[in-house]
């Protein structure tokens, strides 16, 4: 009978442990729940990345819930102190210490005590100035060029903006007409209103119906699937 007994309780506790389970599937690790609704506008088990200003692997990222997933892909940030981290917390990525500006240059990188606020943007900096921990010089290149070295043969799924007053300067560098994501998240700081966001104007004069197949704003960010060519065709 003991035995029996402890069959049945252990049985028991799979079926109070499952409901933890689900709840588990559901739990983010973005800011706003952006890697919760992914799955919803483009549903795929697996997949490729590039999240630029990646700031950490865990933390805030709007990626992480897609690695673990068995997504895999590009991380880019210019805070060389986290490299390691990037490294060792997501070893199937391939991350880049480098800052994305529309043409390769050299670019003062402001750090703060909140990682998550260093930034390229100098008059950001100087409001948060009380702040600041120290500075550093970053090589910079156009996304374009890291999507050509890295992307060449490869269709990007999600290419996540996350750079702190430089998001538009980001997703400018890139040559819309050759590569394609098929889910832009960025974020918007401008109101957006059917789709006279900047991140929408910078993207649709590629071809007039590359308009947003749908779009979420959450606070700031804006969630756009981005039409292929074949879509188009269609």
């Amino acid at each position: 009978m003991g035995l029996i007994k402890r069959l049945a309780d252990a049985r028991q506790s799979a079926r109070s442990v499952f409901p933890v389970l689900q709840r588990i599937r559901s739990v983010s690790f973005a800011l706003y729940a952006e890697d919760v609704l992914l799955p919803h506008m483009h549903p795929q088990d697996t997949g490729y990345y590039v999240d630029v200003g990646a700031f950490h692997p865990q933390v805030l990222s709007n990626t992480y819930k897609l690695y673990l997933k068995g997504w895999s892909g590009l991380t880019i940030e210019p805070n060389p102190g986290v490299a390691d981290t990037f490294n060792r917390a997501r070893p199937r990525d391939t991350h880049l210490t480098l800052g994305i500006a529309e043409r390769e240059s050299e670019l003062t990188y402001y750090k703060f005590h909140d990682g998550a606020q260093n930034t390229f943007d100098a008059a950001r900096a100087a409001e948060l100035h009380a702040d600041q921990i120290g500075e550093v010089s970053v090589r910079c290149t156009p996304l374009n060029d890291v999507f050509e070295q890295h992307c060449r043969d490869r269709h990007v799924d999600l290419l996540n903006v996350d750079c702190e007053g430089r998001d538009l300067e980001v997703i400018h560098s890139l040559d819309w007409r050759r590569h394609r994501p098929t889910m832009l998240i960025v974020e918007d700081f401008e109101q957006f209103e059917a789709g006279a966001s900047p991140a929408c104007l910078l993207i649709s004069p590629v071809d007039l119906e590359c308009l947003a197949l749908r779009v979420r704003r959450l606070d700031v960010t804006l969630m756009l699937g981005i039409q292929s060519g074949d879509d188009r065709a269609s």
